[in-house]
């Protein structure tokens, strides 16, 4: 299996997410329209929902799926979006922009897949904590990033301080930079929690304690943010429980 599938992001990137056997049948649905190899007992469930008896060997161009009410189409199509325009590599000319079309019934069900899309692009990828906002410290940051993610992204959204452009034109000049107004808002937003907290506790005692606590906070928050608006009571609180498990076997390591 390939290391960026969408196998990987479904079950390592997004486990919450997708925790459970109730997600097992579009588990296998995936790994088929993707080409991906099935097991044995996967070829089985294959044969069971579609009624063939062999799976694709190249990666479907279409797929036509009868799905009933709370089957999880929408959420599935959001994942798929997200997978096809994040974890793939398309050639496209120098300014060109690349569009995935989410097609839905009516104006609600798109604003549900848009919902969707937006809930699993939400996690923090990662946090420095610095006393300046130097082009030095943009530096910094920026290539701890690429470091961690292994590959540029497509877009480098900013507001307009001016150490973000020199240090884009230094790190990542291939990237564009965007510093429309509103662009950055989700980071802005995502910032309020830690900015209330320093309040309270009336402010780190030093960079470095800041560092560790917030690099540590965003993954945990990260486990704990399970999108409890778009889930039934029964499965939130069964991923609750499995999220307080892998804390509590993580703390006692």
């Amino acid at each position: 299996m390939s290391s960026r599938s969408i196998l990987t992001l479904m079950s390592k990137v997004l486990g919450a997410e997708f925790a459970g056997e109730t997600w097992d049948g579009w588990r296998v649905l995936l790994k088929a329209i993707f080409a991906l190899d099935l097991t044995d007992a996967e070829l089985e469930t294959f044969e069971e929902l579609t009624g063939r008896s062999t799976a694709p060997t190249v990666l479907a161009r279409e797929v036509w799926a009868i799905v009933g009410r709370r089957g999880g189409k929408s959420i599935i199509a959001a994942l798929v979006a997200v997978y096809l325009t994040t974890c793939r590599t398309y050639k496209l000319a120098r300014g060109e922009v690349g569009t995935f079309m989410v097609i839905a019934a009516d104006r609600r069900q798109a604003r549900v897949v848009r919902r969707y899309i937006s809930g699993l692009l939400h996690d923090v990828i990662d946090i420095l904590a610095q006393r300046r906002r130097s082009a030095s410290a943009a530096k910094r940051f920026f290539r701890k990033l690429l470091k961690g993610q292994g590959s540029e992204p497509r877009w480098l959204i900013t507001d307009k301080l001016r150490s973000y452009g020199a240090a884009h034109k230094s790190v990542m000049r291939s990237v564009e930079h965007v510093t429309a107004r509103y662009a950055n808002n989700r980071a802005e937003v995502w910032h309020q929690p830690s900015r209330q907290r320093e309040r309270q506790m009336r402010g780190f005692k030093s960079a470095a304690q800041a560092q560790r606590f917030l690099s540590v906070q965003g993954v945990v928050l990260n486990l704990f943010r399970l999108g409890r608006h778009r889930l039934r009571s029964a499965n939130y609180r069964t991923l609750r429980g499995r999220a307080f498990t892998t804390w509590i076997e993580a703390a006692a390591a």
